[in-house]
């Protein structure tokens, strides 16, 4: 067993004394890999449209407003007074630069 890890240790030899030269090349790479892995999944999530079962989960927990035929008449009888309140400003309100 011993022996096996010796043999392996020495099959990695080349590779640890590359990482080792080029250390600050491959931080480099693994720092840009993880950054666009990053740009694309957050690309991926944010054009996740809903499924239909989470749709429809929501649209269960809506509640419906529903308003009384009183008020709908109530609401049309001001709609239809056309009350005007006038502002009770004076003329300096105007734009001083006009004449």
């Amino acid at each position: 067993m011993q022996k096996q890890f010796a043999d392996l240790g020495k099959k990695l030899d080349p590779i640890k004394d590359f990482l080792l030269k080029h250390k600050v090349v491959v931080f480099i790479l693994v720092v840009a890999s993880v950054y666009n892995f990053m740009l694309f999944r957050i690309n991926q999530l944010a054009s996740l449209e809903p499924s239909p079962q989470q749709l429809e989960d929501k649209l269960q927990n809506v509640k419906k407003v529903t308003i009384d035929d009183e008020t709908v008449e109530k609401l049309e009888l001001l709609n239809s007074q056309e009350i005007n309140i006038e502002a009770l400003f004076d003329n300096g309100r105007n734009n001083p630069f006009q004449e």
